[in-house]
């Protein structure tokens, strides 16, 4: 039986407080150039590492590649590089290169900070660097590596958390998988020819579509490195050396719920929602509404109705001492509303949600569908468009053409055309209302309640509120570009 894959957090239960990777060395580059190549294949003789065969040679240049790409994408050179065999499934060199190169590199060039936990279910964190060869070294993807991967469900059994681990593609449909892996090399490819570009010299041209619950109908969200980039960075990338903008599906999981029930949503879905309203007009108002925001995110991200707030954060004050703080304390959130008050608001405020028979996998499988479908007709036609989960950036030139490919997937899977909005890399923002068929019906028939103003006694803290883990992304993933 496999072992499953662990991750990384930002706090133990075995360690307390916990040092971050930033990174992760995938299996997706080699070198661009010879000059690249030959540096590091120099750099392989001073660790101490003299392969006996051309194809060994090969595979520890490509290791060393990920390892370089992996510097360049991570911030202050914390990374996380897993050597078990399963995580080289498929790929181009297996554990047998990884755990004898991470040796050699030991010391001068790769540090262990944070350490492993079985108990936990936590990836070391290595702090490492690279040699200043007096040029830039160039890598390129090699195309070996998956453009799918299945993960296997992930389970809690006795507190813990187990699965999530790669699967045999072999098990699946081959006909099915040999069209989605198709399109993603298609998509590769449309992205190899326009990098998305970071100002510093980091080029991204790599994606992986990743399935969840051992389904090839469940997730499929794409990956690529620059995704760990917040929206006000990306937003600095270029392609083709022209700027980009993101253009996003607004309320995207709320908008296929009610799609899939012919219900017309507000321009605004979470300002109506009488905790919001409460605050219009205010300088709690974007507070309130991104609460409620990440409310509605948890109620449609679980199976059954949730009763608790969403998981509180750990932050560095300005002194750079560590600190938690709930939901509640975050939000500036009343005493006495609790969880089971918004929720019941926004269950006031769309009646429908509580119809939907989609779970989150099915969810996140129809916007990846629509996301994945939209990339690849622009690819086909040589435009370039990177995923974010339910936005996409682009080039501003082909802000058009991008948003009529979208406008006409959305049709295709959801009958309609929810709102969608554009920013831009000054920050501003245009809004594109929804467009519904004539046969949608109003989001509510109900009048909505502010239970708000009920003084009956609630309980100060939610069971959840004295969680403070925050979970890390499924999957991070490899770039293009120079070091």
């Amino acid at each position: 039986m496999k072992k499953p894959k662990r991750t990384y957090k930002t706090y133990s239960a075995q360690y307390g407080e916990l040092i971050e990777g930033t990174s992760q060395v995938y299996c997706e580059y080699e070198p661009a150039d010879t000059t690249t190549a030959e540096a590091l294949a120099f750099w392989l003789t001073e660790i101490g590492i003299f392969p006996e065969r051309p194809t060994s040679k090969q595979k520890y240049i490509r290791a060393l590649s990920d390892f370089c790409m992996a510097h360049m994408s991570s911030i202050e050179g914390r990374v996380i590089w897993p050597s078990a065999n399963a995580e080289f499934s498929g790929g181009p060199y297996g554990g047998d290169i990884v755990r004898p190169l991470k040796k050699a590199l030991e010391g001068r060039y790769l540090k262990k900070v944070q350490l492993s936990s079985k108990k936990d279910r936590l990836c070391a964190v290595y702090q490492i660097k690279i040699p200043d060869f007096g040029h830039l070294l160039r890598f390129k993807p090699h195309g070996l590596s998956p453009v799918i991967q299945v993960r296997s469900p992930k389970v809690r059994r006795a507190g813990k958390q187990t699965g999530g681990h790669k699967l045999s593609l072999r098990r699946f449909d081959q006909e099915q998988v040999s069209k989605l892996q198709t399109e993603v090399r298609q998509i590769r490819a449309c992205m190899a020819a326009h990098p998305l570009t970071h100002p510093e010299g980091a080029a991204f041209s790599t994606i992986t579509r990743i399935f969840n619950n051992s389904d090839l109908e469940q997730g499929g969200r794409s990956y690529g490195s620059y995704q760990n980039y917040s929206e006000r960075e990306r937003l600095t990338l270029a392609i083709d050396r022209e700027p980009v903008c993101e253009i996003d599906l607004k309320s995207c999981y709320l908008a296929i719920i009610a799609a899939k029930q012919n219900k017309r949503l507000p321009d605004d879905p979470y300002s109506i929602i009488p905790y919001v309203q409460k605050h219009v007009g205010t300088e709690n108002f974007k507070e309130a509404r991104n609460l409620m925001k990440l409310v509605v995110s948890k109620l449609l991200s679980v199976n059954g109705e949730p009763t608790t707030f969403p998981k509180g954060e750990k932050y560095k004050d300005l002194d750079g001492q560590v600190k938690t703080r709930t939901v509640k304390q975050k939000y500036n959130v009343p005493k006495k509303v609790t969880a089971k008050i918004l929720y019941t608001q926004i269950y006031e405020t769309y009646p429908f949600l509580k119809k939907r028979s989609l779970d989150v996998f099915e969810l996140m499988n129809i916007e990846s569908n629509i996301m994945t479908a939209t990339i690849l007709q622009l690819a086909l036609e040589n435009i370039p468009a990177y995923p974010v989960h339910d936005c996409l950036i682009c080039k501003v030139s082909d802000k058009e053409v991008v948003l009529e490919a979208l406008r006409e997937n959305l049709i295709h899977y959801l009958g309609s055309i929810p709102a969608l909005d554009v920013t831009y890399p000054d920050g501003n923002c245009q809004v594109y209302k929804a467009i519904y068929p004539d046969h949608y019906t109003d989001y509510s028939d109900q009048n909505i309640t502010n239970n708000l103003e009920d003084e009956a006694d609630y309980p100060v803290m939610d069971d959840e509120d004295c969680q403070f883990l925050r979970a890390s992304p499924d999957h991070k993933l490899g770039q293009e570009g120079r070091v």
